[in-house]
């Protein structure tokens, strides 16, 4: 399972995505925070979505179940791209091209509540502007 997120801050202009990888059970395998730029909250988590696949795949996972807190973007996804603005209609193909490559694939919605990890991953690297991916010690208090 990958939860993903994104955090826009309109004022900066500054974008952060995160996203965390539990493979079995509740075993949290990887968190990782990356910088970004783009236009909007809902790009930024079309861009999330892709870039978690993108590496799930790079490291051989190919059942994924892909949880966001965004419907709109589910919705997109499933219906095969169909509805998807200009903004995010090439990183919707991008992501449905990657889930053509898993043996099994699934988005499905998570309460903001039950995201609050990759909320708080994509909320981070606006305020330490660089990539990471973070041992996964440092959030145990999460």
């Amino acid at each position: 399972m990958i939860n993903t997120d994104a955090c826009f801050l309109e004022d900066t202009q500054k974008g952060g995505i995160g996203f965390r990888w539990v493979l079995y059970g509740d075993q949290l395998s990887k968190v990782v925070s990356r910088e970004w730029t783009f236009r909007s909250a809902f790009e930024g988590k079309a861009l999330a979505i892709r870039e978690a696949m993108l590496l799930a795949l790079e490291e051989v996972y190919d059942l994924l179940m892909v949880k966001l807190d965004g419907n709109k973007l589910i919705d997109i996804l499933s219906s095969g791209g169909n509805g998807a603005c200009n903004s995010v209609s090439s990183i919707v193909r991008d992501t449905l091209y990657l889930a053509a490559k898993c043996k099994i694939y699934n988005f499905s919605f998570i309460p903001r509540d039950g995201n609050y990890i990759a909320h708080f991953l994509a909320r981070k690297v606006t305020t330490v502007s660089e990539s990471v991916s973070w041992p996964l010690q440092d959030l145990s208090h999460l």
